[in-house]
């Protein structure tokens, strides 16, 4: 459907670039003449596409498709009729990135959901690449956000580790601070885990 669409075609993007094939649809390997060596197999190459592609979506917008010759324009023709979801999908996704609370769940779980509507948010809205020297802060800030928006969903019996968290300086990396509570989820719960004091240091 269309809200599994951006998901979709990032998967199948990556799985046609493993192989060497997305080239096809992009138009960076256009169709050669008829009477050119390449030409049987570059409509081999666009028919397979075209049958991957096919045989991954709904029945009903298959058979839509099933006498579009080009798997350029299949690719593009399904872009076209899925891209205007993405205003709403983009705001559920970031909606759910700002609400998302750790409840009752363990931090793991909290983790890799909030994990995993950062890489969707990714694929919808994906960053400007840029050369420019604001790009190492541009990195900086938004691996901050994350660590404070990860920091701020967590349960309230995590106030202790939190604390110490966000009295460390520098701050540390949002995989660090996944890693301290997820430790001191095991130590509350018995099990053994690393002294985190040792590592706060005030500026």
């Amino acid at each position: 459907g269309p809200e599994n669409y951006a998901p979709w075609s990032r998967s199948m993007q990556i799985a046609l670039n493993a192989r060497n094939k997305f080239v096809v649809v992009t138009g960076a390997f256009p169709q050669p003449e008829t009477d050119s060596p390449l030409f049987a197999q570059w409509e081999r190459v666009n028919d397979m596409i075209i049958t991957w592609i096919l045989n991954s979506v709904a029945e009903d917008i298959s058979d839509g498709l099933n006498f579009v010759t080009s798997a350029k324009e299949v690719w593009y023709e399904l872009q076209e009729r899925f891209s205007g979801v993405n205003g709403h999908r983009i705001y559920q996704v970031m909606r759910s990135i700002h609400t998302l609370e750790q409840g009752n769940t363990s931090v793991e779980v909290y983790f890799h959901k909030l994990k995993g509507y950062w890489d969707e948010y990714a694929v919808l809205e994906p960053s400007v690449n840029c050369v420019c020297g604001a790009h190492k802060t541009t990195v900086e800030r938004e691996q901050k956000r994350k660590l404070l928006q990860f920091l701020m969903g967590l349960h309230d019996s995590n106030t202790t580790i939190r604390g110490q968290i966000l009295m460390m300086n520098p701050l540390p990396t949002l995989s660090q601070a996944y890693s301290y509570v997820k430790q001191d989820e095991k130590a509350r719960h018995g099990f053994p885990a690393a002294i985190l004091n040792s590592q706060v240091h005030l500026a």
